[in-house]
């Protein structure tokens, strides 16, 4: 799986390369084939015990959040305005920092150092803009493209959790349950939601003439 994640992603890298692409066509999405998957690569070679490796794609990881991201809040600043089905997709755009600290966390262990502030200070600059875009995410009819969040989601809180078992107390504890029940009934409620997608196939019922 990490020979077939590193092919695609130079794949891709050599597309953006060398094929000239509209403004309108960028989206978050983009950030998942470079940097999710290398420090999702980062993370799980660390926890097998191949530390180098995973430092090496952890780098290359934050190397893709910084030129690709850079891309992207120009994408956005710069317009055109994102469609509707695809402003979900802005949850992507949160979620390095998040997937960047699980990494460390299984490179550099359990232990607080600069590179948790760093990550914690910029996951949280990158997710308070989510509030105030809560009224134009409520007014969007439901798509596939909110699963975005779920990714997001999952990330921010797992690395929450994990910063708050670094000084155990009995507030950091209800906190951490906290974020886990508000991820659950995020992930929860975009899950039901998309069963409205779901489309059944009809049963065709034979009419029977009569004799």
């Amino acid at each position: 799986m990490l020979a077939i994640a590193a092919a695609f992603g130079a794949w891709f890298v050599a597309s953006m390369l060398t094929t000239p692409r509209q403004p309108a066509t960028l989206h978050g999405g983009y950030l998942l084939p470079t940097v999710a998957a290398s420090l999702i690569a980062a993370q799980s070679l660390a926890t097998i015990g191949h530390r180098a490796a995973a430092t090496a794609l952890f780098s290359a990881g934050i190397l893709f959040w910084l030129l690709i991201g850079a891309v992207l809040l120009v994408r956005f600043a710069t317009g055109p305005e994102l469609p509707g089905p695809l402003m979900p997709t802005l949850a992507i755009f949160s979620a390095p920092p998040a997937v960047a600290g699980n990494a460390w966390w299984a490179i550099a262990g359990p232990q607080p150092n600069t590179a948790h502030e760093v990550l914690l200070g910029t996951l949280a600059a990158l997710l308070l803009p989510h509030l105030f875009l809560l009224r134009r995410y409520a007014h969007i009819p439901f798509v596939i493209g909110f699963w975005a969040f779920t990714f997001t989601t999952a990330a921010s809180a797992t690395y929450g959790v994990r910063l708050l078992t670094l000084t155990p107390s009995a507030p950091h504890t209800t906190l951490g349950w906290l974020v886990v029940a508000l991820a659950t009934a995020i992930i929860g409620g975009i899950a039901v939601r998309s069963l409205a997608l779901v489309h059944l196939p009809h049963r065709r019922v034979k009419h029977v003439q009569p004799a």
